[in-house]
């Protein structure tokens, strides 16, 4: 015999930016890619007050690999780079290779400081359990000592 007992997962995952925050093309899992909705997509990301900022694109160069089909990607050369942009958005001015994988980061200039290259980390929590029993035989229990016995017989 076999029993299943209740299945349960539970996964968490959380996104932590280091820099400046993007917000377009929005970013997650790092082994899933975000789609561009063309070869010159605009790259948004949230503002930060009085500042300017420096943004680059790489190729992406790696391979796929066989570990649950995913791919391992990291960023190659250069191909695009813009300095001292007012707005936070850029759409690129010159159009990428289609169905390509690249990397970007942007970096802010304030007060005469420049920042780091912003990045991302992200970090999945998963939790999964099951419970079962085989070849149980059948249970019951008696009653408690002070609950009466009923009878058949009539007195």
């Amino acid at each position: 015999m076999t029993r299943l007992v209740p299945f349960v997962a539970a996964l968490f995952a959380c996104t932590t930016f280091h820099g400046v925050t993007v917000t377009q093309p929005s970013q997650g899992n790092p082994n899933y890619t975000p789609a561009a909705d063309s070869v010159q997509p605009t790259l948004r990301w949230e503002p930060v007050e009085g500042a300017t900022y420096d943004l680059i694109v790489f190729l992406g160069v790696g391979h796929d690999r066989d570990f649950w089909n995913k791919e391992e990607y990291v960023p190659g050369s250069r191909v695009y780079y813009r300095e001292g942009l007012a707005a936070a958005e850029h759409r690129l001015e010159q159009p990428l290779e289609y169905d390509t994988r690249y990397f970007f980061s942007v970096r802010t200039r304030k007060d005469g400081k420049v920042s780091a290259w912003s990045r991302y980390d992200w970090t999945m929590f998963a939790v999964v359990a099951y419970s079962f029993a085989r070849n149980v035989p059948f249970t019951f229990r008696t009653p408690k000592k002070d609950v009466p016995v009923a009878t058949t017989q009539g007195n």
